[in-house]
């Protein structure tokens, strides 16, 4: 982004979610790895597999909290602002520099 744009900035926000009891922080763990997400198609094949997977997290959740008496989720956001492209003022720049924006990257 640094040599497309003539200022380009990243900023991250970290939020800790903390849970007392493993059925909300299933809950939210199915909720996030949902396949209206688009993340599922590229981790699993099959739902079976997708369920495999959600027993496995509720099995080291139910433990960690056994132990440590909390369960903490660390969500991860961040967006990305760019400046005015060097010297392109162009359609297509003006297309490019949008989705930079939103995505981070280039398609």
């Amino acid at each position: 982004m640094q040599s497309l744009f003539s200022k380009a900035e990243q900023h991250i926000f970290e939020n800790p979610l903390t849970f007392t009891s493993v059925e909300p922080f299933m809950v939210y763990t199915r909720a996030s790895m949902s396949e209206d997400r688009k993340l599922w198609n590229t981790l699993f094949n099959t739902h079976e597999e997708f369920e495999q997977v959600m027993q496995t997290i509720q099995q080291v959740a139910q433990k960690r909290l056994a132990k440590d008496g909390v369960l903490v989720m660390t969500k991860v956001v961040g967006g990305f602002f760019g400046n005015e492209i060097e010297g392109k003022h162009d359609e297509q720049y003006d297309i490019l520099r949008k989705v930079t924006a939103l995505y981070g990257r280039t398609p």
